[in-house]
């Protein structure tokens, strides 16, 4: 009978426990997809806000303006319900046991083009401008989508046109050039017509030649013609031709042509086409006739950079018998990669010689892979601590963090891809992560969706060993970034309403503080609302309770028809316990400026971000000079296609990389500051191999500049660490 009653006993006790360990289950998979739902719409979210941007932009500019635009489908997308008619773009995603439409509305009528992805992944899409509406998506890409050459009389040059297909079936490409000017001549490939079927995918994209030519009496000034472009899915271009006919002033000699010789030495002895920027190319021209003799004459020579921009032009006499010779000082800010001499006679001769200019004291290391977007420049990703050693911290893939040190300078990485703790699983979605040196403490922050919590590792000796908490629990997103000043651990994130709060630890992460809302976010009806993202954070101070803290973020409002989009800054004096008002960053433009990455030199403050108008995206600096009270801003590149700027110091001035040009084919660039005005933009790459996102460490540690950087076209992508100067070693 006892034994009956126990058993009986035993069985109720075993029931009891199945039911709490359903419960547990079932609410842990309910949170799991709670936040996977959360990163799915935000993704979602991004995408038709950034078309939405694209296509208003377009449609002020006119008929013919174009945008390329990246945009991510998130993996829970319902194709069947991804939408781009009439005054909206809509992505569905499925959330629960239905689909929530992400929708992004505006003032104009949009139509989708020939191609526009359904599938989950990241892509490039095209927005351009016609008559009477916006098309997003278009499967042909051609670039350049205009040429302008520059000749002398009796001479010729060519260039590259390349035609790329992003959809999923073979484009039939006609191109038909129109020319009717008697005195230039241009061609594609040696026709005025020419057709060809273009395979879908970056690896079949196809090159023409467009030569162009001036005859010996072409008038000088322009000369143009125009070529057309039209295929079988409906999508057509029209490309301006233009050719500029200069010549010198001097007479001839009776020159029947020229050369060009590089050399490395100052008695132009010893022949080189391979210099650094610490070096001086000498060079030699010299002038023959049609009897191989050296014959006097006077000769314009220019020394072109790798953006074929003129960096030294003049007219020069010979130094000796039909020979003239010359250098060209190179130093530490000359733009790296291919440059070119060129030397031109009155009578028609011309001769271009080549060399290359390679980085000094400049490395860079493969370190691994990821899949995912490893890390934001608003965010750290790097830095360097008390013994030299350099930490690195990425996304290795939707669920990995990957975590790289090395103590012989930057030669070798210890690697951990699976680099977690506290409450994340080897399997729970986590987001890009950031890391702060200071002294031999080094701590590492990131948001982890499967149990919503910032999950923070903490090692007080230089990366050895690791200890991890989660002191936030619930409602978070995937923005963060860490400072960290002696005891002082000081953490921004986004939570799940898109808010920006802080939160700190005084005592080196044994105990941590309350959080503070420093941007409150809004939702204000159909189609409004007021998010911040990408938080940046930087600090001066030495880890007491008179640190001053400055924060910036990236604003993105809408009232319903439009958006608007800013970097935002906050700064504290004492050490976050109360905070100055919301600054909006200063826009010189139409649009706004976004994407904010802060440094700090003393009470000196710098915010790089990326700055939008109607017609361009480039690279600027806001400056403060008293922590914050009082801005200036200015431009930092040229181009219309700066993304994803950071921010360091050279010493104690700012400092700013960026990536130029596409994603796909993108390098990265950079700038200086010398304390009176900012020298020339310099590449640190310039093979267009899908160079992105430069992440550099905030301060001078090391006396060297260091960053990451993503590297590749698909995925898997490369993660590099590169640096500029000697860094001292451990």
């Amino acid at each position: 009978m006892r034994k009956a009653q126990a058993a009986i006993e035993l069985t109720i006790i075993a029931s009891v426990m199945l039911i709490v360990l359903l419960f547990i289950f079932e609410f842990g998979e309910t949170k799991i997809l709670e936040s996977a739902s959360i990163l799915q719409v935000s993704e979602a979210r991004n995408t038709v806000d950034r078309l939405a941007k694209a296509a208003t932009e377009v449609h002020n500019e006119g008929v013919g303006a174009k945008r390329k635009v990246y945009i991510t489908i998130p993996d829970r997308v319902n194709p069947d319900r991804v939408f781009v008619d009439n005054s909206t773009i809509t992505i569905g995603v499925y959330v629960g046991n239905g689909t929530s439409d992400i929708s992004s509305r505006v003032n104009l009528a949009v139509k989708k083009g020939g191609y526009f992805p359904t599938s989950p992944g990241s892509y490039w899409v095209w927005v351009a401008g016609k008559e009477g509406y916006v098309q997003i998506g278009n499967a042909l890409e051609i670039n350049p989508l205009n040429a302008y050459f520059e000749l002398f009389p009796n001479n010729s040059t060519e260039s590259n046109i390349t035609f790329t297909n992003y959809g999923s079936s073979p484009i039939n490409v006609s191109m038909n050039l129109s020319w009717t000017d008697s005195e230039t001549n241009a061609s594609i490939d040696n026709t005025r017509n020419l057709s060809f079927a273009l395979l879908p995918g970056t690896l079949n994209s196809q090159s023409v030649r467009l030569n162009v030519s001036a005859n010996l009496n072409a008038s000088k000034g322009l000369h143009s013609g125009y070529a057309t472009v039209t295929t079988n899915i409906s999508e057509s271009e029209l490309m301006p031709v233009l050719v500029n006919v200069v010549s010198p002033t001097s007479a001839s000699g009776g020159v029947a042509y020229l050369t060009i010789n590089t050399y490395n030495n100052s008695a132009h002895t010893y022949s080189d086409t391979v210099f650094s920027q610490s070096e001086t190319v000498y060079y030699k021209v010299r002038s023959y006739n049609s009897s191989d003799g050296l014959v006097n004459s006077t000769v314009t020579i220019r020394v072109y950079n790798p953006s074929s921009a003129i960096m030294s032009d003049g007219t020069y006499t010979p130094s000796s018998t039909g020979t003239y010779q010359s250098s060209y000082p190179l130093n530490i800010n000359t733009r790296s990669g291919v440059w070119s001499i060129s030397a031109y006679d009155a009578g028609g001769a011309s001769t271009r010689a080549y060399f290359t200019v390679n980085p000094t004291s400049s490395s860079t290391v493969l370190l691994s892979v990821t899949t995912a977007t490893p890390f934001w420049p608003s965010q750290r990703a790097i830095c360097r601590d008390g013994k030299n050693y350099i930490h690195i911290i990425w996304l290795y893939n939707s669920s990995s963090i990957a975590y790289a040190r090395s103590t012989n300078n930057g030669v070798t990485f210890s690697i951990n891809t699976s680099f977690f703790g506290s409450t994340s699983t080897t399997s729970s979605t986590k987001y890009t992560p950031s890391v702060s040196c200071d002294g031999n403490n080094i701590t590492a922050v990131y948001t982890d969706a499967g149990s919503s919590d910032v999950i923070v590792g903490i090692s007080t000796d230089n990366g050895n060993s690791w200890n991890w908490a989660n002191p936030i629990t619930s409602n978070i997103r995937m923005y963060n970034a860490v400072e960290r000043r002696g005891q002082r651990i000081y953490i921004l994130y986004v939570d799940g309403e898109y808010n920006v709060s802080f939160f700190n630890s005084t005592d080196g992460g044994s105990t941590w503080g309350p959080q503070t809302i420093l941007w409150q976010a809004g939702d204000y009806g159909q189609f409004g609302y007021d998010h911040y993202t990408d938080v940046s954070l930087a600090v001066n101070g030495t880890g007491t309770s008179s640190d001053s803290l400055y924060a910036s973020c990236y604003e993105i409002a809408s009232d319903g028809t439009s958006q608007t989009f800013a970097s935002s800054f906050r700064n504290s004096s004492n050490a976050g316990v109360t905070w100055g008002a919301k600054r909006t960053m200063a826009p010189w433009n139409d649009v706004g400026t976004g994407e904010p990455s802060i440094t700090t030199n003393g009470s000196a403050v710098f915010v790089a971000s990326n700055n939008y108008s109607s017609t361009e995206q480039v690279a600027t600096l806001n400056k403060s000079l008293d922590g914050g009270a009082t801005w200036s801003w200015e431009q930092v590149s040229n181009t219309v296609s700066s993304f994803y700027e950071t921010a360091t110091l050279n010493g104690t001035m700012p400092f700013i990389l960026w990536r130029n040009g596409s994603a796909s084919n993108g390098d990265i660039f950079y700038r200086n500051y010398n304390g009176t005005g900012w020298d020339s933009i310099l590449a640190y790459t310039s093979d267009h191999n899908g160079n992105d996102l430069p992440n550099a460490k905030w301060n001078y540690a090391g006396n060297c500049i260091e960053f990451v950087y993503r590297n590749g076209t698909a995925s898997p992508y490369n993660i590099s660490y590169a640096r500029l100067g000697s860094c001292t070693p451990p």
